[in-house]
């Protein structure tokens, strides 16, 4: 074989092994998978409604991906962000939770939607130690102006910001610090079942 064969096949091994490395390796069950792609895009339809099986299957996913001892802080951070994470996480990182069957927006938009509910249900909490307060000083008051400012006061501070729903504040309040800690990175998610 002539020195310019040689040169040329070597060329074209190093390219084919290139685009190789490149390129994502394939995961049984994730992405061309049709039964996989039509579950994800109802998934994706329900929009911004957490149920809770997707809520429990997000926290297991979420607590093994920080077990494995990726970039935790920036993990973690990304959830307070509005980055795109696809561009701010390795594609190691992407690679792992899309072999979970995860669609890796949306499984983001889960960790910032329960970070967002968490908040709200904090909020939630104050306004209920702070209403005992406002109910006592609006049955010791005749001033009709205070009473009027009160009720609004206690009316506002109820309220749920437009984001969240009732439904959502429901089932994370039970478990408020619990999904806090894992959120965190703090606690390892263990669902009950039974």
């Amino acid at each position: 074989m002539t020195k310019r064969k040689k040169y040329v096949i070597r060329w074209l091994v190093f390219i084919l092994l290139a685009y190789f490395v490149t390129r994502p390796m394939y995961y049984p069950g994730v992405g061309n998978n049709p039964d996989v792609r039509k579950e994800e895009m109802l998934r994706l339809q329900q929009g911004n409604v957490l149920s809770p099986e997707e809520t429990d299957r997000f926290l297991i996913s979420w607590s093994e991906l920080l077990e494995k001892g990726f970039d935790n802080q920036k993990l973690i951070e990304l959830l307070n962000s509005t980055k795109n994470p696809r561009h701010a996480i390795s594609s190691r990182i992407r690679r792992w939770i899309e072999f979970q069957g995860w669609n890796l927006n949306r499984f983001f938009f889960i960790g910032r939607r329960l970070k967002k509910i968490t908040a709200e249900c904090h909020k939630l909490q104050k306004a209920n130690s702070k209403r005992a307060s406002l109910e006592q000083q609006l049955n010791n008051t005749k001033d009709e102006s205070i009473i009027g400012t009160i009720k609004r006061i206690i009316a506002d501070d109820s309220r749920l910001s437009d984001n969240v729903t009732q439904a959502e504040v429901d089932l994370i309040m039970p478990k408020l610090e619990v999904i806090e800690s894992i959120l965190k990175g703090e606690l390892v998610y263990k669902p009950e079942h039974g």
